[in-house]
């Protein structure tokens, strides 16, 4: 949902609930279709096992400006997007939009009293970059990059990529890796996954997901936990 006033021909004031400024829209995260795998990364913020580049939605009030290509944004949001705790963040973006190119430099602080019952919730911040480019009329590459500190992991940086290649009108191909690399507990978390899909009309998507998972032991606090993993699905998407 989500509600705005033109107050300018470039500028916008808009509230409601959307994808947090914070987001990284590119890489693994933000392009890929996953729809049943990169379940690990994509985590929401604040998690105890990572923080990803793109936490999905937020509560939020926003102020927008934008001009041809370029646009930016500030945004005062809902913090802790599972619990919905009453903390805050603040977020921003800088975005580039081309026909060829398109990259954005994203933003967030966000806080958290631990008034939701988890203390591994705290406070932290992080900063990202993104890119895509269309290499022709049939692939194209996306990238993300960020680094950033909250009060569990601590210090932490992640690179993701995608290549996705249009093979016909109706079929498309994925695959894509990320890793990210938390240096205050010396532990890394690995991801490589890959896609076909195929859309017979728009309103359907029929799809084949495999990804493969490499985790730290014991990142449940529990040391049998498998930290090496397989996931597949066979995904179908009917949209109204």
């Amino acid at each position: 949902h989500w509600g705005w006033w033109a107050m300018t021909p470039e500028l916008t004031f808009g509230g409601g609930y959307s994808g947090s400024l914070g987001n990284i829209g590119y890489g693994v995260d933000g392009s890929c279709n996953c729809y049943g795998t990169d379940w690990w990364s994509n985590t929401q913020r604040g998690g105890a096992a990572t923080y990803a580049p793109n936490p999905g939605d937020a509560s939020q009030i926003r102020l927008s400006y934008a001009s041809g290509p370029m646009s930016m944004a500030i945004a005062l949001e809902d913090s802790d997007v599972s619990t919905n705790s009453g903390d805050l963040a603040v977020a921003a973006e800088m975005a580039y939009s081309g026909d060829a190119f398109s990259g954005e430099i994203s933003g967030i602080f966000w806080q958290n009293d631990n008034n939701d019952g988890y203390a591994y919730y705290g406070d932290g911040w992080q900063v990202g970059i993104g890119g895509s480019a269309a290499l022709g009329d049939v692939l194209s590459l996306s990238v993300a990059a960020a680094m950033g500190q909250n009060s569990y992991n601590g210090d932490y940086w992640l690179v993701s990529g995608l290549a996705s290649a249009q093979m016909t009108d109706q079929v498309h191909g994925e695959i894509g890796a990320s890793y990210s690399d938390y240096t205050d507990l010396n532990k890394n978390i690995f991801e490589a996954l890959a896609g076909i899909y195929y859309e017979p009309v728009s309103q359907l998507t029929f799809g084949l997901e495999g990804e493969y998972t490499e985790l730290p032991k014991g990142v449940y606090g529990d040391s049998s936990f498998d930290d090496k993993f397989w996931t597949f699905d066979f995904v179908s998407v009917w949209r109204f």
